[in-house]
């Protein structure tokens, strides 16, 4: 239960390393308040070192626009591409979960 899982504070940890030594890759997750890293962290470990691999597809990455400090207003939304919504599907996490 979310419920259970978020008022109890239990988060999720879980990191990994390559054995090539052509391509010395860490990656760690942390996700706060999100049940144990087997089920939580550990799928967006695999994701990453999937993407790190070339087996999947990844969409460009852009900078970002500049921060208008000026500005009074909320970010216009944005929603996730097909690319980063199929390899999301691919490790088993459905769209309602993350938001978009």
């Amino acid at each position: 239960n979310r419920a259970i899982l978020w008022a109890a504070g239990l988060s999720s940890a879980f990191g990994a390393f390559s054995l090539d030594a052509n391509r010395p890759y860490t990656v760690v997750a942390y996700l706060e308040k999100s049940g144990y890293g087997a089920r939580g962290a550990a799928p967006v470990v695999k994701c990453i070192f999937t993407a790190l691999s070339g087996r999947t597809t990844m969409d460009p990455v852009l900078p970002s626009d500049p921060l208008d400090l000026n500005a009074y207003t909320a970010a216009p939304e944005r929603t996730l591409t097909d690319g980063i919504r199929d390899a999301l599907a691919w490790q088993g996490v459905r769209p309602g979960r993350l938001g978009y």
